[in-house]
């Protein structure tokens, strides 16, 4: 009778066993199947660093599409960034001069409920905008690529230079 019960027990582990290794096959099937995607000659995959980095080459900028690979592509991408930062100060002051000429619209008393209205939500899009805008070059700014961030500085600063805000209007910026 112990000998019966002995066999049954070998038997039941056995059966584990094999269904371990038939699910452990499956596994290890499907992971080789998933990896081959990944490691294809040639094939490039973005580098993302959480530390500050300088490295340009497989550098992402926001998004897999727009990856960086060569130095020249790296300098164009940094031209690009500074245009996008500068043209923020560009918007901020579009957005100063809409706020400025509603502000003077509305001490003319001659203002309609819809035209305060219409004006109301003009100027919310416009800084639900400047807001979408600014996290996106705080995106940029988190790369933590130096040559982007500087990118980001220089664009920032060259369109201070050169937008004439006389408003030092407060607005949600992150940079």
């Amino acid at each position: 009778m112990m000998h019966d019960k002995n066999m049954m027990h070998d038997n039941n582990m056995m059966q584990q066993h094999d269904c371990m290794m038939h699910h452990n096959s499956d596994h290890s099937a499907m992971k080789t199947s998933m990896d081959m995607g990944h490691n294809e000659p040639g094939m490039k995959m973005c580098k993302m660093s959480m530390t500050l980095n300088s490295d340009y080459e497989n550098l992402c900028i926001l998004t897999d599409k727009l990856m960086v690979t060569t130095k020249t592509q790296m300098i164009l991408a940094m031209i690009l960034v500074s245009v996008f930062a500068a043209l923020f100060e560009y918007y901020r002051a579009f957005v100063d001069k809409l706020q400025h000429r509603y502000a003077q619209y509305l001490q003319s008393g001659m203002v309609t409920e819809k035209e305060r209205l219409k004006y109301k939500l003009i100027l919310s899009t416009a800084y639900s905008v400047s807001v979408g805008y600014s996290f996106i070059i705080m995106l940029l700014f988190m790369s933590f690529n130096v040559w982007v961030m500087l990118a980001v500085c220089i664009g920032a600063g060259l369109g201070h230079f050169l937008c004439e805000r006389k408003s030092g209007s407060v607005s949600l910026v992150c940079h």
